[in-house]
C-alpha cells in the first residue's frame, strides 16, 4: 500500500515564497548583504560569492596542508575589504599568527622570514601591510 504524500504546511509555503522573492530581487552579479568574499575568486565561486553570516565553514585537510594559512589569508583579505575580522587560533600564539601574517603579506616563506633571508624592501612592505591591517579592524 503506497504511503500518503506529505504536504508542506502553509508556513513553509510562505517561507518558500519569501525566499524566491529575495532571490528574484538580486541580480546575478550582486551578492547578498550578508556575504563576505574570501578574496579567492575560485573559492568565492564555490561558496556562491563568499562566506555568509551565520554559516559554519569547516576547513579540513592533512597536517601541514595549509588550513591555518588559508584561514589567515581569508581573514587578512576580508579585513582589507573593511569587514571586521577576528582570527582565533587554538594552536598558535599571537606572535606566531603575526609571523605568518608577515610571511603572507611579504609573499615569502615562513622559513625565509624566521632565518632573516628577506630583503629590506620585502620586509618593510610586509610590516606596512600588517600595520595597515590594524586599521582594517583585523584582530
Amino acid at each position: 500500500m503506497p504511503r500518503p504524500s506529505k504536504r508542506i504546511g502553509r508556513g513553509s509555503d510562505s517561507m518558500l515564497e519569501e525566499l524566491v522573492s529575495q532571490i528574484d530581487q538580486h541580480s546575478s552579479q550582486s551578492l547578498a548583504a550578508d556575504t563576505v568574499p574570501t578574496g579567492f575568486p575560485s573559492l568565492d565561486k564555490v561558496l556562491a560569492g563568499g562566506m555568509r553570516q551565520k554559516d559554519l565553514i569547516v576547513l579540513a585537510g592533512d597536517v601541514g596542508s595549509g588550513k591555518s594559512a588559508l584561514a589567515l589569508e581569508i581573514g587578512i583579505r576580508a579585513a582589507a575589504a573593511q569587514t571586521p575580522t577576528l582570527y582565533l587560533s587554538g594552536e598558535m600564539s599571537p606572535d606566531r599568527v603575526l609571523e605568518r601574517a608577515l610571511a603572507i603579506q611579504g609573499r615569502s616563506s615562513i622559513d625565509d622570514l624566521r632565518q632573516g633571508r628577506l630583503d629590506d624592501a620585502t620586509l618593510m612592505n610586509a610590516v606596512l601591510e600588517i600595520r595597515l591591517g590594524r586599521k582594517w579592524n583585523f584582530r
